[in-house]
């Protein structure tokens, strides 16, 4: 439940970053342009926000049925479009900030912030995507040079579930060197992420070492651990 029309209590439900709203589990997606739903509308953070039924021509009960635990809706980017965001998955909250923002100027895809990351050293355009449980490389020889780390199993809500390869190796963002577990993406993700200039993802796994706080208007992005 909200602690008040500022902040959200926030958890990771196998990785994918969720909250309660009404007594309802929604998904917070930083990936998704266009909140989902049955249609309806609620409020977050003080903003009422339509859930829309769809998402390039995907219904959302086909969407709904690939997540792995009950979802009632899920919480894109357009819900916070106007606003500044302060999230801290370790502290278990997401707020509004009114205060400006210490970071770095980026570039939004479809609402989405981007930022640029260094993975053993190549710099790749990168996806910020709370609905992600790991950090991606579209490209395998991006992470060549990373300790294998195990085999993970994951999803994602337009693919459905998939294996994959870990490797964990440095990542650089926002002056940081964080070592992590990096996934080789199957194919048909990494192919949607090189049709829009992405070349990986930073998922939850990274995201949750620290506090993000995101300017959606002013298309501004801080990190700090």
């Amino acid at each position: 439940m909200p602690i008040d029309q500022d902040e959200l209590v926030v958890f990771l439900e196998q990785g994918v970053l969720t909250t309660n709203i009404n007594g309802q589990c929604m998904v917070i997606d930083t990936g998704c342009p266009s909140s989902l739903g049955k249609n309806e509308t609620i409020d977050v953070l003080g903003r009422s926000v339509l859930l829309n039924s769809s998402l390039m021509g995907y219904p959302w009960s086909r969407i709904q049925e690939s997540f792995r635990f009950p979802v009632s809706g899920l919480i894109g980017v357009d819900a916070f479009s106007d606003s500044t965001v302060c999230l801290d998955i370790g502290g278990g909250s997401l707020k509004l900030s009114h205060l400006p923002v210490q970071g770095e100027s980026v570039e939004f895809l479809m609402g989405s912030p981007t930022v640029h990351c260094s993975i053993s050293g190549s710099i790749q355009n990168s996806i910020i995507d709370t609905g992600a449980k790991l950090c991606y490389a579209a490209d395998r020889e991006v992470i060549r040079e990373g300790d294998f780390a195990g085999i993970a199993e994951d999803f994602h809500p337009l693919l459905g579930a998939f294996e994959v390869e870990t490797y964990e190796l440095s990542i650089g963002l926002f002056g940081y060197d964080i070592v992590e577990r990096v996934a080789v993406a199957p194919e048909r993700l990494a192919l949607q992420l090189s049709a829009m200039n992405i070349g990986a993802v930073v998922g939850t796994n990274l995201i949750s070492r620290g506090v993000l706080t995101i300017d959606f208007q002013r298309q501004c992005v801080a990190f700090d651990l």
